[in-house]
């Protein structure tokens, strides 16, 4: 089975130059390889969603990705905000990164 794929969003906020002119904020894309992707939130993944949110994909990716709070992913075509979390197997200690993906409509 191939690993799937989801883009990383980056904003970099906007500014002011050396002349207090505006700087506009960028915006850069990284393609990263998923481990899996999970529909809504595992159990033991919970407590880091409630507070009000509504996740729609646990996205499980290798320890060392290029993604932070406060970046976006694509995923599947939609556009999701993301919280990330380092994450350690309780029988194996082995681990990664999961981010908990989530986007409000309506």
């Amino acid at each position: 089975m191939a690993a799937e794929k989801v883009t990383r969003i980056r904003t970099t906020p906007g500014g002011w130059d050396s002349n207090l002119d505006p700087v506009p904020s960028t915006e850069s894309s990284l393609p990263i390889r998923a481990l899996g992707i999970e529909p809504g939130l595992s159990e033991e993944l919970a407590e880091f969603g409630r507070d009000g949110e509504r996740i729609e994909f646990t996205i499980y990716l290798r320890r060392g990705a290029d993604i932070t709070n406060g970046d976006e992913l694509i995923v599947r075509g939609d556009r999701f905000a993301v919280r990330v979390v380092d994450w350690r197997s309780p029988r194996t200690r082995r681990g990664g990164l999961v981010a908990l993906a989530s986007l409000g409509r309506g």
